[in-house]
């Protein structure tokens, strides 16, 4: 008798058990997602491997600038970056020298309004060079708590002539 009990008990647990796959509940419809109200399972789209409509990136408007600081000789200088309030001077870019001047280019975007400064390092003996930060004199003060150049770029892209203080 226990055995025919048991044997009716475990057939009823696997019938049950065969009636929904594992993890989902009993009586539990698939139902819409609240976000979405999308119905499960989401419904696929084909994809037939034909060309997909992307809207045009659009260009970036920008100036390109030219950055300059005039190097110390009696300092020791061996390199010279620029690093501003902003992309794409936020991640600083390396200078070059060219005779007495630290200079560079870059392509400042349109509506740029932000400040700027730089970092020289000096040879001081231990092999790695100790930066000071300096600003350019011939270029717009910045209004910040720091030592910086103001620049700003017009939103409509266009590259006034006061641009080029900045690189004297």
């Amino acid at each position: 008798m226990r055995l025919t009990i048991a044997c009716v008990t475990a057939a009823t647990l696997l019938a049950a058990c065969e009636e929904s796959p594992p993890g989902m509940v009993p009586d539990n419809p698939p139902r819409a997602l609240p976000a979405t109200g999308i119905e499960e399972p989401f419904p696929r789209v084909p994809y037939d491997g034909g060309p997909v409509d992307v809207a045009p990136i659009e260009e970036l408007t920008c100036c390109d600038v030219t950055f300059a600081i005039a190097a110390d000789q009696d300092e020791g200088e061996v390199e010279a970056y620029l690093y501003g309030s902003d992309l794409p001077l936020a991640d600083g870019v390396r200078l070059e020298r060219v005779a007495d001047t630290w200079s560079g280019s870059v392509c400042i975007p349109a509506g740029f309004d932000g400040s700027y400064y730089y970092d020289v390092g000096l040879d001081i003996g231990t092999g790695t060079p100790f930066y000071v930060r300096r600003t350019n004199e011939s270029a717009p003060a910045a209004d910040t708590a720091s030592p910086s150049n103001a620049l700003q770029v017009p939103e409509d892209g266009t590259c006034p002539a006061e641009l080029a203080a900045h690189g004297s």
